[in-house]
């Protein structure tokens, strides 16, 4: 029985380790078309039969949790805000999604440029000074640049998402139906 079980748990190992790193993404991308894309878009913003406000307060939620730095548990935390704040779960998640890897260097960059800024200091990433006072200076500029770089791309995000919708949305501005637009 132990050989039978080791076995069935080797394979088993083996063939979610094929899904999950060859089959699901393969089946992702496949079906990430511009079609779905404009389909998913249509369905849950243009055509959604929430307001253009909720559905900007959503995108502005799924940016700033997508920025900020709690990685591993930004999507989880986004969720939970967005089923406590009650928006749209799938534009929050989506918006979230913001922190992918080709976008995050620029996203790290400008947490930190920001973070300079606001404490009035200089960049310094070299890597010849390495030290703990520097590394604690670099890390306080960052967290404090994220949250404020964070809060400033979710504010651009929600004025470009606004505009967008107020001109694709026509009719929808007002949360309650009783309230005229």
């Amino acid at each position: 029985p132990f050989l039978d079980f080791t076995r069935i748990s080797i394979l088993n190992t083996i063939l979610v380790t094929i899904a999950l790193l060859w089959i699901y993404p393969l089946k992702f991308f496949r079906n990430l078309t511009w079609k779905n894309i404009k389909a998913f878009i249509d369905r849950e913003i243009i055509h959604s039969k929430e307001s253009n406000t909720r559905i900007m307060f959503a995108i502005m939620l799924g940016i700033f949790m997508g920025i900020i730095p709690i990685w591993g548990y930004q999507m989880i935390a986004a969720a939970f805000l967005a089923v406590l704040m009650r928006l749209n779960k799938v534009i929050v998640l989506v918006a979230s999604n913001i922190s992918i890897p080709p976008i995050m260097p620029f996203l790290l960059y400008g947490s930190y440029g920001t973070g300079c800024y606001v404490t009035q200091s200089e960049m310094n990433l070299s890597l010849s000074d390495i030290s703990i006072e520097s590394v604690q200076t670099v890390l306080y500029q960052y967290l404090v640049g994220s949250i404020v770089f964070a809060l400033a791309s979710a504010l651009l995000a929600g004025c470009i998402a606004w505009l967008l919708m107020a001109f694709f949305r026509r009719g929808k501005l007002s949360p309650d139906p009783n309230i005229p637009n």
